[in-house]
């Protein structure tokens, strides 16, 4: 056979090959994301921290924590120094968030509780979601009781994240801050489904330097159709 037939079924094959090692584009963004939300930040000693406030209905049942950036330093240290700092976006479609993507919102920063009293401090400011560092599907999650179970993240330096894996309400959302996590027992039982943070601190105390982030009770049990 000549030479130009065998460079075309060589350049045929490879082409192919390319083309059956491309991944598939991702299907369009379900719409009943697109909402403004509402998340609490948090702070290490250099790294921000988003984590949605979830509910157990349909489409908030997500456990969702992202790293962020703020543009200019004050967001930071208000949240570095206040009890709490919740935000709410300007409208998103949230599912970009549950597929790792980066993305760059403007938010309204309130401190205290959004639900509750709080006080407006930034408006249309900046928020860039950087990097997903957990997420969990709330839609078919174990019933509400006594048994805690805490997830473990490892962040870029030696610190690490408990997150407290939600269950059917009466439940929780509970988000701490450890420097090593060799020796912790991530999972116990405890006095009730619902236990004050002391008490889960207190089980948490093998895990080393601890620092509260985030302590959240959810009572509204989730619908079942």
């Amino acid at each position: 056979m000549p030479y130009r037939y065998w460079l075309g079924c060589l350049l045929l094959s490879f082409n192919s090959f390319s083309f059956a090692e491309e991944p598939p584009p991702p299907p369009p963004l379900d719409p009943k994301y697109m909402s403004q939300h509402e998340m609490v930040l948090m702070s290490s000693e250099s790294d921000l921290f988003a984590t949605y406030v979830p509910s157990l209905r349909d489409p908030k049942d997500q456990q969702l924590v992202y790293l962020v950036d703020a543009k200019g330093p004050n967001l930071f240290y208000l949240v570095r120094d206040a009890d709490k700092v919740t935000i709410k976006t300007d409208k998103f479609n949230l599912e970009r968030l549950i597929r790792e993507e980066s993305v760059e919102v403007n938010i309204q920063a309130y401190l205290g509780d959004i639900t509750k009293d709080s006080q407006p401090v930034y408006k249309d400011i900046p928020l860039n979601f950087m990097k997903q560092l957990y997420y969990r599907d709330l839609e078919d999650i174990e019933p509400s009781g006594l048994r805690q179970t805490y997830d473990i993240v490892e962040l870029n330096n030696q610190d690490r994240m408990l997150i407290h894996k939600i269950k059917n309400a009466p439940s929780f959302d509970h988000i701490i801050l450890v420097e090593e996590a060799k020796n912790c027992v991530t999972q116990f039982f405890a006095s009730a489904a619902v236990p004050k943070q002391d008490e889960l601190l207190m089980k948490l105390l093998f895990c080393g330097s601890i620092k509260p982030l985030y302590y959240n009770p959810i009572m509204t049990k989730k619908k079942r159709f």
